[in-house]
């Protein structure tokens, strides 16, 4: 009779990760959150729904209060998994600020492609001292999708697990090609593991 107890990485909602996501939202992002575990050294990850949502990808709106909140949380690096691209407008915005912005157009309820993953996997992993944020629409599906991809290279494929795609990081099973394409990153990243690069710390 085994209950296959959860480990000391189990993902816990404390008062103050609910305090900041309150803050978040008057701020225009919604679902925001800071992964915790299964990160690359010198790297930190931010997750959330696109800017201003209102109920779908077309909606997003970026803001320089939404802005200033990324500044704030010192954001340097977006992965979006949006349908739709930042307007000109909003470009300039994170230009001034000094955030790069990566945009992998992708359909609600659908799974960025393999490459794509893999693209955005290698810009998080590349981008010095990245403090990153990905988002989609919602903040669920394809964004917990990205998630998972970017700790899968992080641990070699072996972490995180199926279960914690789906309980932690919102991977949707009824959304298309979302499961399928982690469980191929994850055989890939456990035959071609990432470089352990030696410091002299």
């Amino acid at each position: 009779m085994s209950e296959n107890p959860i480990s000391s990485h189990e993902h816990r909602v404390t008062d103050e990760t609910i305090s900041e996501g309150k803050e978040a939202e008057k701020h225009g992002w919604k679902e925001w959150e800071k992964v915790e575990k299964y990160l690359l050294p010198g790297h930190l990850l931010f997750r959330s729904s696109s800017p201003g949502y209102r109920g779908s990808d077309r909606s997003q709106r970026l803001t320089k209060d939404a802005v200033e909140w990324l500044t704030k949380k010192q954001v340097n690096s977006i992965i979006s998994f949006n349908q739709y691209q930042y307007t000109q407008e909003e470009l300039g915005l994170l230009a001034e600020a000094k955030i790069t912005y990566r945009n992998w157009s992708t359909v609600d309820l659908h799974s960025p492609s393999i490459d794509n993953l893999k693209a955005a996997v290698e810009f998080h992993a590349n981008f010095k001292d990245a403090v990153t944020l990905v988002h989609c629409g919602f903040g669920h599906g394809r964004t917990g999708t990205g998630i998972s991809a970017i700790q899968l290279y992080a641990e070699n494929g072996e972490r995180p697990t199926e279960q914690e795609w789906i309980r932690d990081n919102h991977v949707e099973i009824i959304a298309e090609g979302e499961i399928e394409n982690l469980r191929e990153l994850a055989t890939y990243y456990k035959n071609h593991p990432r470089r352990r690069l030696e410091t002299n710390e």
